[in-house]
């Protein structure tokens, strides 16, 4: 009961400091690497500290068909945006946790977050065959039934795919904000990656 009542805390305080993208600050543009159909970078970068302040780097994973988070990092609350954009250029499709690498104990919160989300669409990804991940956290059990218990539950998370879309005209709109800055400025994608790197 006592874990349900912190969840439910933890959950409204998520919710009173994540930033939407109706509530980002104008200081605050949206700068992109290598985004395509298959995925890419987006990176939130203030204008006025010069200093990214968040990315999330995503891919298409075809056993799941499903684009699967390669890495991210926020601060100042944007964490959950970081999330909703990627879900956004992805959409109707959805996005999963790391398909291939772990999954931070942060990063779960925000996925089990977005898991009572009425807003987000969770469905569940239709494998081919286990992925590395689930068969790397398996075999690490060794057979052990309470460990095999516990990668259960990352394995159920793992297999679910999350759609969420506040539109993409919305989010091309800040891309191409983003664009003009990065001309005016000479931002390279080499440029972008570096911040990246930084962050994490």
């Amino acid at each position: 009961m006592r874990e349900q009542i912190d969840k439910i805390k933890n959950f409204g305080q998520f919710l009173n400091e994540r930033v939407n993208i109706n509530s980002i600050k104008n200081n605050i543009i949206v700068l992109t690497n290598n985004l395509d159909k298959y995925g890419g970078t987006i990176l939130l970068f203030n204008t006025e500290t010069k200093l990214p302040v968040g990315y999330i780097g995503f891919g298409y994973v075809e056993n799941g068909d499903v684009f699967s988070i390669g890495g991210i990092y926020s601060e100042n609350g944007y964490g959950a945006l970081l999330y909703e954009m990627a879900m956004t250029w992805v959409y109707p499709n959805g996005i999963a946790p790391s398909q291939d690498g772990g999954t931070s104990d942060s990063a779960r919160i925000v996925w089990e977050k977005f898991e009572i989300r009425d807003d987000v669409k969770k469905s569940k990804i239709n494998r081919i065959k286990l992925s590395d991940k689930e068969e790397d956290l398996i075999n690490g059990c060794d057979g052990n039934r309470e460990c095999l218990d516990i990668v259960k539950k990352q394995i159920d998370l793992h297999n679910v795919k999350f759609s969420y879309s506040f539109g993409i005209d919305k989010l091309n709109k800040l891309i191409k904000i983003g664009d003009e800055y990065k001309v005016k400025y000479k931002i390279t994608n080499t440029d972008i990656e570096y911040m990246t790197y930084d962050l994490e």
